[in-house]
């Protein structure tokens, strides 16, 4: 039987160690709120002026940055001055950041620097008062800065905003794409947790020659490599196929997902929707296409319980006291006029958590028909195991190691 494989070129000849951690890519954000607040008195010193959540801020400290109650917009600078706003928190990889913010005055233009810890920072200036549609991605008062990583994955553990004059400052949204305490203000635990159904009456394992599937690597390089992985007396052999460039535009399910596994984040042609109100997501849909043609695609963060996830095995959860599995929904569809149209009905299910039969370990499935039927990705281009639907009906794979030869 003839298995394709993704292997990261720069790895071990072989190919048997399971990463227990993953750096995929997630939205994150801290929200002020959009009522216009002109207090002089309330210097934000604590975190019960805002929310936060997939970040987990551990301190504020500012200079002429206030805000009274939670819903208010802060309020930076004074008649004389500009303020600041420094935000703590574990240590995360920002590939970019939306900052949502409007002028105190018609007359009174300023301008806005964003930095982190490892960013120098780029500043832009903010001059309309219209107040930010909180809920979008792109509009009048949205500013997005970009590379925040550097483009090499450098992490940071602070963002401060400095302004020349005065302005109000409503949300941040972070796009995040690496290890941090995944928490927000109402959590209680951090702790990666299994779900709760049992997993013994409900897991059927392949036999030793039906279903096979290799241990996922994450590549902290630009590029990974697709392997066509071959049965040879017992052993395991890769020979190169195709290489994956970190950046580059994927829209086929499959590489989609080869993608997803090696770098831990979607193909550059992917824009994330959430918090997208507008029908048919068509506001986030219309700025991807801006940026990337008829390449455009979305995907989605979720949490949950219900509905599908009762269908698939027996998940890991994060522990914050919910019992909810993580995943992310991407979009799949090779073709812009009818995914314009319609995002349809076909899916990749990313699980950064992965299940308990794996450990904390990513998994994803794909599904065709929205999540009436699945089939898991067995981390190779070209393999997948059998259409369940149901939990009940699942076939575990038997997970192999080979080398390359």
């Amino acid at each position: 039987m003839t298995l394709l494989g993704v292997v990261i070129s720069a790895n071990p000849r072989y190919f048997d160690m399971v990463k227990a951690t993953t750096t995929t890519q997630s939205c994150a954000k801290i929200e002020f709120g959009t009522t216009a607040n002109n207090t002089t008195t309330d210097t934000i010193a604590d975190t019960s002026k805002f929310t936060f959540s997939g970040i987990n801020v551990t301190s504020v400290s500012g200079t002429k940055a206030n805000c009274s109650n939670l819903g208010e917009a802060a309020k930076f600078g004074s008649s004389s001055a500009g303020g600041s706003l420094t935000f703590n928190f574990d240590s995360l990889v920002i590939t970019s950041i939306r900052l949502y913010g409007f002028a105190y005055s018609s007359t009174e233009s300023t301008s806005v620097t964003v930095a982190t810890s490892s960013y120098s920072g780029t500043n832009v200036s903010v001059s309309d008062t219209t107040l930010p549609s909180i809920d979008d991605l792109s509009g009048t008062n949205i500013n997005l800065f970009t590379g925040i990583d550097g483009g090499n994955g450098t992490s940071s553990a602070s963002l401060t905003i400095t302004s020349t004059k005065r302005f109000y400052l409503a949300k941040i949204l972070f796009t995040i794409n690496g290890s941090s305490t995944a928490t927000s203000s109402t959590a209680t635990s951090s702790s990666v947790t299994t779900s709760s159904a049992a997993v013994s009456s409900t897991i059927t394992s392949s036999s030793s020659s039906t279903y096979y599937r290799v241990a996922p690597n994450v590549s902290s390089g630009t590029s990974a490599s697709v392997y066509s992985v071959s049965s040879n007396g017992g052993t395991y052999q890769g020979t190169l196929v195709s290489t994956l460039t970190k950046g580059n535009y994927y829209t086929t399910y499959e590489d989609v997902a080869a993608y997803w596994q090696a770098f831990g984040e979607m193909p550059g042609n992917y824009m994330c929707a959430d918090g997208d109100s507008s029908s048919g997501y068509s506001t986030t849909k219309t700025k991807a296409y801006t940026a990337y043609g008829e390449s455009a695609r979305l995907w989605f963060t979720y949490h949950r319980t219900t509905g599908y996830m009762t269908q698939v095995p027996v998940y890991n959860t994060y522990g914050d006291g919910t019992n909810e599995a993580t995943y992310y929904e991407i979009d799949i569809s090779t073709s812009w006029t009818s995914y314009n149209s319609n995002r349809g009905a076909e899916r990749l299910m990313a699980m950064p958590y992965g299940l308990t039969q794996y450990g904390v370990v990513p998994v994803i499935f794909h599904t065709t028909d929205h999540y009436a039927t699945f089939t898991e990705y067995l981390n190779y281009s070209s393999g997948w195991g059998p259409s369940f639907s149901d939990r009940t009906d699942y076939v575990m794979p038997t997970t192999v190691t080979y080398s390359i030869v």
